[in-house]
C-alpha cells in the first residue's frame, strides 16, 4: 500500500467517524422541520373545514359561527387553544 492510499483511507475513516453525529443531527433537524409543516398544513386545513361547516353542525358541536370565526382567524403557526373553545361550549350550553 502506498503512502497516498493509506493517508486516503485514514482521511476516509476519520470522516466517517464523524458523519453519522452531524449526519443524525441534520436528519433530526429535517424531520423536525418536515413535521412542524405537516402540523401547520393540517391546522390550516382543519380550520377552513369548520368554516365550512353549517350552522345546524356547529350547533351540535356546541359552537356558534362566531367562535368558528374567531378560530379560524388565527393564524396556522398558533395551535388550537382548546380550554377557550370549551369555555366557549359551556357558554353556548348555558344559554
Amino acid at each position: 500500500m502506498t503512502r497516498m492510499t493509506q493517508d486516503f483511507r485514514a482521511d476516509r475513516v476519520a470522516v466517517l467517524s464523524v458523519a453519522p453525529n452531524w449526519m443524525d443531527s441534520l436528519l433530526a433537524g429535517l424531520r423536525h422541520g418536515f413535521g412542524l409543516l405537516r402540523e401547520w398544513h393540517e391546522r390550516f386545513e382543519v380550520r377552513a373545514a369548520l368554516g365550512e361547516l353549517p350552522d345546524r353542525t356547529l350547533q351540535d358541536l356546541g359552537l356558534t359561527r362566531g367562535d368558528v370565526e374567531i378560530e379560524s382567524a388565527r393564524p396556522f403557526w398558533r395551535p388550537v387553544d382548546y380550554d377557550s373553545l370549551e369555555r366557549l361550549r359551556r357558554v353556548n350550553s348555558a344559554v
